[in-house]
């Protein structure tokens, strides 16, 4: 299993001013009409996937109070980010926490399998990126929550 494992510096103020230049990408893009908006989940989250109990096969996806216009390569990051990390989304213990890279190719393949046809030559570049993003933004929440005492 290739596993990218998480580190203590990837969850401080200054890793995430490091980064600032790449949170605002998807928007610039979106504003100079080189992404379209889209219908989208916008919580994509593994949580939010129904599992058949028998099978293991996923059966629907759920919560669909989300559903409305977004960008599609924010909900590749977000799914990913939460399938291809082997650890809880709220695991304390950092040794358990990185992103899983097969799952990564995986899911990847999947996704191109059943949306690929209906995605830009730009919405597919930005996959890896989205998966990267959608993890730092999700990092951020956490911190912000950490740093006002939640």
């Amino acid at each position: 299993m290739r596993v990218i494992k998480c580190t203590r510096e990837m969850g401080t103020i200054e890793s995430v001013t490091r980064r600032e230049p790449l949170t605002s990408r998807l928007v610039d893009m979106q504003s100079d009409s080189r992404l379209r908006q889209r219908i989208t989940h916008n919580d994509t989250k593994f949580n939010n996937v129904m599992i058949d109990d028998r099978t293991g096969e996923g059966v629907c996806v759920i919560d669909l109070d989300t559903v409305m216009p977004g960008l599609s390569v924010y909900d590749f990051g977000d799914s990913i980010r939460s399938m291809a990390n082997p650890g809880a989304e709220d695991e304390t213990d950092l040794s358990k926490v990185g992103f899983n890279l097969e799952v990564f190719d995986l899911y990847t393949r999947g996704y191109l399998q059943a949306a690929g046809i209906w995605l830009e030559p730009e919405e597919l570049a930005l996959l890896p990126f989205a998966a990267e993003l959608m993890t730092l933004e999700c990092g951020m929440r956490f911190l912000t929550d950490y740093l006002q005492g939640g």
